[in-house]
């Protein structure tokens, strides 16, 4: 009683560091216009959906430029109603996170209907589609999953972007699947780890009523007193958005999402 939990992500996570770790090209452009990759993914997936709340085709174009697409009077709705649309939105996220890291088609199927619990059955046929649209859109995707595999045929090791580093003694599938995912998922550990422990000498230092209780890998979550919310997001939010180095010393911030609530159960409107 008096207390809130506040929960702060990291949005974009390992995509947004995929999009730094790959060649400057559309899938980088997309995330600094402030788009979400699987929303826009969705958008050539299942186009017929959405062109009754406004899509507009040309938004699909190779040319397109994605900060007027954001900037759209429409765009708000169009990405709400995918975000609303729970399978497909599903599917196109599944995707984007599914051919980062080159997942095979079979298992990318077998993937999907368990994590939907069975409600997705994709045949063969249908799962390439949605890897083919994918990579179609975002070649330089398999530009760096070239890349990963030279790296690893040559010295092994691989660093994420906080410089710890890992190496590979094998090269079977499995193990090329784990250098694709290797430095996105453990930059993604490593800020929520060094954004845990200052939070937890921030709370020591500043003799707060707060309280840490999980670290979940891209997340945080704290109970507070409720009317000290605003100042938890706040703070938690900036520890989170730690600056990074990319490729080519291209230099962007982790972003965040801040959820609260008295339960830790996801956020329903009825």
């Amino acid at each position: 009683k008096g207390y809130t939990l506040v929960q702060v992500d990291q949005a974009g996570a390992e995509a947004l560091i995929v999009a730094y770790l790959c060649t400057p090209g559309r899938f980088r452009k997309l995330f600094q216009a402030g788009i979400k990759s699987h929303t826009y993914l969705a958008c050539h997936l299942f186009t017929d959906d959405w062109i009754k709340y406004g899509l507009d085709t040309s938004w699909l174009a190779d040319d397109v430029d994605f900060f007027q697409v954001k900037a759209h009077p429409l765009w708000n709705d169009v990405a709400k109603a995918i975000a609303k649309a729970d399978i497909k939105y599903y599917m196109a996220k599944q995707t984007c996170h599914s051919a980062n890291y080159k997942v095979g088609v079979r298992t990318f199927c077998l993937s999907m209907l368990k994590n939907s619990g069975g409600k997705v059955n994709l045949s063969v046929e249908e799962g390439k589609r949605l890897l083919d649209t994918y990579y179609r859109l975002f070649p330089e995707i398999l530009s760096w999953h070239n890349e990963i595999d030279n790296k690893i045929l040559t010295d092994r090791k691989l660093r994420n972007l906080q410089g710890y580093e890992r190496t590979f003694f094998s090269i079977v599938e499995d193990d090329g699947r784990e250098a694709y995912a290797f430095t996105p998922q453990s930059t993604v550990g490593t800020i929520t780890n060094k954004a845990f422990a200052i939070m937890g000498r921030y709370i020591e230092s500043q003799n707060l009523d707060w309280y840490l209780l999980n670290n979940k890998h891209d997340s945080i979550l704290l109970q507070v007193p409720t009317d000290e919310v605003d100042k938890a997001c706040s703070v938690l939010s900036y520890f989170i958005e730690a600056p990074l180095v990319g490729r080519d010393g291209g230099q962007f911030n982790m972003k965040s999402e801040c959820s609260i609530g008295t339960d830790w159960g996801k956020y329903h409107e009825v």
